[in-house]
């Protein structure tokens, strides 16, 4: 069964207090006649209101009134030859929470001490020394625990928050990933199919069908937008980027070798995925290649476009999400233009993050 912290701070420093001063009240009314047993319960009776009061003071609210009236409380039973010289730790705990520094600290190791030298000079019985350092610090600790449980709480929430936070962020992700290339596709498709149309091409016909076919992968693939262990595979990708890419007059070549590891694969798939659509909506490119080589423990994609548009593009979503997809395995993610109206888009992965 889980602690409930919040139940355990409420409720202990009250458990505690009834119980020590019942103790002290019982041992006194065992030994000492009744009138001194009555003023001891009616001490306790008022200590208990005031103890509770200190010890979730606000350090910098110091109590003027109620703090003298418990330490009255605290000596005038133990005056009377009570069982009382324990809830002196009581009072060095609560001069400790609801003064501010250095006084509080300071004043309750006085009172520690004072309680000590009264101990010895009284010839009590050297346990209750214990009982006045286990009481003070005790004290101490359990006004502390409010504060852990608010902090924990607190902790908690902003957990949860991340954690939301990041999963929409994913999702972002891969709606803009999937979408985006689907509707690119869709659109070139369209626009070329029109083209075709207008001059009576047959091939029109297959570019509807192709349109048709992207659109429905692309629908089928919305159901799987939350599969955090959804993968795509690098040689369809690169294939169906190729095709893609030559259905809208670029020429592509290719360059891939087959060692690269399936979660690499996966984070290269993507990054083609996202070039490509790149290339379709922010250039006009006529050549296109993509490379896939390895090198000095270094697995590395390239995808080296021409034709990039004049205005610079800030990275989007899609590149953010590809750095983020890369950055999981230990790699990196670059972009770059190049003279003559080149861009580069780069994604490196250390051979090791793969084993």
């Amino acid at each position: 069964m889980a602690l409930d912290l919040d139940r355990l701070a409420r409720w202990s420093p009250p458990l505690l207090l009834v119980g020590y001063l019942g103790y002290s009240v019982a041992e006194t009314a065992t030994r000492l006649p009744w009138n001194i047993t009555v003023v001891t319960v009616l001490c306790a009776l008022g200590y208990l209101p005031l103890h509770l009061l200190h010890v979730r003071a606000e350090p910098s609210r110091p109590r003027a009134m109620t703090l003298p009236a418990q330490v009255v409380l605290t000596y005038l039973p133990l005056a009377l030859g009570a069982e009382w010289a324990g809830v002196g730790g009581l009072l060095a705990g609560a001069l400790a929470v609801s003064l501010a520094r250095p006084w509080g600290p300071v004043l309750c190791g006085t009172t520690m001490l004072a309680q000590a030298a009264l101990v010895l000079v009284l010839r009590l019985d050297l346990l209750v020394l214990g009982d006045v350092v286990a009481l003070g610090f005790g004290s101490v600790a359990l006004a502390v625990l409010p504060v852990i449980a608010d902090e924990l709480r607190a902790n908690r929430s902003a957990i949860a928050d991340l954690a939301a936070s990041r999963e929409r962020l994913r999702i972002a992700r891969d709606l803009h990933d999937t979408l985006g290339h689907g509707l690119t596709a869709v659109a070139l498709k369209g626009e070329l199919a029109t083209i075709l149309l207008r001059r009576k091409d047959k091939r029109a016909l297959v570019e509807i069908e192709e349109l048709t076919k992207v659109a429905l992968d692309t629908l089928e693939s919305l159901p799987h937008l939350g599969d955090t262990g959804r993968e795509l595979d690098l040689d369809e990708e690169i294939a169906s980027a190729a095709a893609l890419l030559r259905s809208a007059g670029v020429r592509c070549t290719v360059a891939h070798v087959d060692t690269t590891p399936p979660e690499v694969s996966d984070v290269f798939a993507w990054a083609v995925r996202e070039g490509v659509t790149n290339i379709l909506r922010h250039s006009h490119a006529m050549s296109c290649s993509i490379s896939v080589t390895v090198h000095k423990g270094q697995h590395r994609l390239d995808v080296v476009n021409d034709g990039v548009l004049a205005r610079a593009e800030r990275e989007g979503v899609g590149l953010a999400g590809l750095s983020e997809r890369t950055a999981a395995l230990g790699g990196s993610v670059s972009a770059s233009r190049g003279a003559g109206g080149q861009f580069t888009l780069s994604v490196t992965v250390p051979a090791r993050s793969s084993s």
